[in-house]
């Protein structure tokens, strides 16, 4: 009993810092991630894939995405936070720094910014 409330507890901890990740990029920022709704459809797929552990089916929803929308931030970050689940922190941080080249304000760059930072390479 006590170590499948471990286990649950550990899940919960992990799935709640794998939505704070996201939510970073985007506290605070009064934009759209997209005003194409193929992008928000695909980036919406990914995110509920990259919830579920699914991680090829994100990656492949958000490199969809990406061929639409090659230079958008929140895109690139998502793919980041794929890469972060997959132990990949390496190709993460490559995202994140793509993201954070297009990224449209301060204050996002200095979100992407802390993401990297949080990054254990």
């Amino acid at each position: 009993m006590r170590k499948a409330w471990c286990i649950l507890t550990l899940t919960a901890m992990l799935g709640a810092s794998g939505c704070a990740n996201y939510n970073t990029i985007n506290a605070g920022v009064h934009e759209p991630e997209s005003n194409n709704q193929a992008v928000m459809d695909l980036l919406a797929q990914a995110k509920q894939n990259n919830e579920y552990g699914e991680y090829a089916l994100a990656e492949s929803a958000l490199e969809r995405a990406l061929r639409i929308e090659p230079r958008n931030p929140y895109l690139w970050f998502e793919l980041a936070v794929v890469h972060k689940w997959q132990g990949q922190s390496s190709q993460a941080k490559s995202f994140a720094q793509r993201a954070r080249s297009y990224a449209s304000t301060d204050k996002m760059r200095a979100q992407i910014d802390r993401f990297i930072d949080g990054l254990v390479l």
